[in-house]
């Protein structure tokens, strides 16, 4: 019986038989992509005294949602698969790409880049691995690293052929989370919103879930990100720049509410 309900769950939440369709930081929230970018240029504008013009930023916006649109099954976009070298190398690229664009092109690509970041977060578990430490990860280094000690994410579009091996995944103990386990799927680990078995999960010691704690570290790092792009003095992105003013200009207020 046991077994007969824990396939169950498998057919449920297996994301490539899903009659959930599962997102990266999905709609379910409350940290979806938009969420995540929209506080992490909130953050950059209280470091910098700048804000993103809200057209620009409305283009970001866009490049970042592209991830899921036009690469859904690339793991390279999503650090799926335990791909981390792969999004990494990705990362690299996108931003070296845009170097040599102006315009939309190198705004989409900016957000383009911001998707593998705020993926990762999700995606891994690292959260579960660095919880209750606010750590950023070194995604834009694992190009050079091989291997990471217990550091994973899970299959995605296929899954491992054991059902046995998916379910120990769903069933583990918390206390496992921050170790390998050989039948880790998509499903079973991504924390995109609070309805899902680790997403909803409370972080010990910290009263938030393992979402809202993933949602943290992916605008943290999103921030960083920006912060990069504005200290190499790339022209396309500052000509989005306008001085802030006071607590947020009618850029915030247009970005908050573009859907």
């Amino acid at each position: 019986m046991l077994k007969f309900f824990g396939f169950t769950i498998l057919i449920l939440f297996l994301n490539q038989i899903s009659i959930f369709p599962l997102k990266s930081f999905s709609s379910w929230g409350p940290y979806t992509h938009r969420e995540i970018t929209f506080q992490a240029m909130e953050q950059f504008a209280d470091d910098t005294k700048l804000e993103i013009g809200a057209p620009c930023a409305e283009i970001i916006m866009q490049g970042n949602l592209q991830g899921d649109k036009l690469f859904p099954d690339r793991t390279e976009f999503h650090c799926d698969n335990s791909n981390f070298k792969g999004c990494s190398e990705n990362l690299e690229k996108i931003v070296n790409d845009a170097k040599h664009l102006s315009g939309d092109p190198a705004l989409i690509r900016l957000g383009r880049g911001m998707h593998v970041i705020q993926d990762f977060y999700s995606h891994s578990n690292w959260a579960e691995m660095v919880a209750p430490l606010p750590v950023l990860a070194p995604v834009e280094d694992f190009k050079d690293v091989s291997y990471i000690k217990n550091l994973q994410s899970g299959m995605y579009p296929y899954s491992h052929e054991s059902i046995d091996d998916q379910l120990d995944c769903f069933t583990a103990p918390e206390s496992d989370w921050k170790t390998g386990l050989v039948g880790a799927t998509h499903a079973c680990m991504h924390k995109d919103g609070n309805n899902s078995i680790r997403g909803g999960t409370e972080v010990p010691g910290i009263g938030r879930t393992y979402h809202e704690f993933a949602g943290e570290l992916a605008i943290a790092h999103t921030k960083k990100y920006l912060m990069s792009w504005y200290k190499s003095g790339h022209p396309g992105f500052l000509s989005c720049l306008v001085v802030k003013v006071g607590g947020g200009g009618c850029n915030h207020n247009i970005i908050r509410k573009m859907k």
